[in-house]
């Protein structure tokens, strides 16, 4: 393969690779992790939101909580979202205004959402099962702990009345 093919490639390679980074990256909504619509917000932070979501998110940034009652529509954004050819979760390839309603209408689309959906349900319920292992474990210590400074407390409580009792005996 000569250089050019190389050169061409290695290119073709690099347009792809930021074509993916602007559609998983900027074109997603911080709040709902979703493609955003084209109805969205940036704030001063400069994040980007669904207007519905950032209303959701009581106009406060889901990643670094700045608020932003009165956010701007970035116009440069808004023009990759209206030109922006992208590929749905099927593989087919349609202009950015139209994917949204096509998600909701495919089966092939829906059934890789749904599955999507149950693995990150999975993941959730993995870590929920762990945190309530922690939480036993921390009960479990937390009952050793009052035991011993119950039985310590007893001890000393009865050694002071037994010493208490004794003075009472000598006087």
């Amino acid at each position: 393969m000569s250089s050019r093919a190389i050169k061409r490639k290695n290119e073709a390679s690099a347009f792809r690779a930021f074509h993916k980074k602007v559609n998983d990256e900027l074109l997603t909504c911080v709040a709902c992790k979703n493609m955003l619509s084209l109805d969205f917000v940036q704030p001063a932070c400069m994040h980007l939101a669904c207007r519905s979501c950032w209303k959701r998110c009581k106009f406060k940034c889901a990643v670094c909580r700045e608020r932003d009652p009165h956010p701007s529509t970035n116009e440069v954004v808004a023009a990759v979202l209206a030109n922006n050819p992208v590929k749905s979760p099927c593989n087919q390839k349609m202009m950015y205004s139209l994917l949204s309603g096509h998600q909701n209408n495919c089966v092939a689309c829906c059934r890789l959402k749904i599955k999507e959906q149950a693995e990150e349900l999975c993941a959730l319920e993995r870590c929920v099962t762990k945190w309530q292992k922690k939480a036993e474990t921390l009960e479990h210590r937390n009952h050793v702990l009052e035991t011993a400074f119950r039985d310590n407390f007893d001890r000393t409580h009865d050694e002071e009345n037994d010493e208490t009792n004794s003075l009472e005996e000598f006087v």
